[in-house]
């Protein structure tokens, strides 16, 4: 399970919202941009487990499985998708071969898209555990 630790910014009964804290090593990483370098903050469903309140700091993971379906989802299929897009349109232009293959990886994020608002609660983060201050 991929693990972080998190605080708590607001909570109530059913919701919380936390902010991942950064980490020592973000501060090198030419790519912290691209994260939010723990700027962002994430609404989490509160399983009523624990007595959580502002500036707790607690423990959330999601399953490494559900990690590697999400990359395969995101990255491995569109690639998939735009060379077998080149690959079964030979009598074409090159650049008209190109397009569609832009056009059906897109057509494919659409609908993950959609699906996601639908199914997305797969994906959620679970808190783990309170950690004591």
């Amino acid at each position: 399970m991929l693990k972080e630790i998190v605080e708590v910014v607001t909570a109530s009964e059913n919701t919380i919202r936390i902010k991942i804290q950064k980490q020592k090593m973000c501060s090198c990483c030419r790519y912290s941009a691209l994260c939010g370098k723990g700027s962002e903050e994430i609404m989490l469903s509160n399983n009523g487990k624990n007595r959580l309140q502002k500036g707790d700091r607690i423990e959330i993971g999601i399953e490494e499985k559900k990690n590697i379906f999400a990359a395969l989802l995101l990255f491995f299929t569109p690639a998939v998708i735009f060379l077998a897009c080149i690959i079964f349109f030979p009598s074409t232009q090159e650049y008209n071969r190109f397009l569609i293959g832009l056009l059906a990886v897109a057509t494919y994020y659409a609908l993950i898209k959609i699906i996601l608002k639908k199914r997305g609660r797969y994906f959620d983060l679970k808190i783990l555990q309170k950690l004591e201050s």
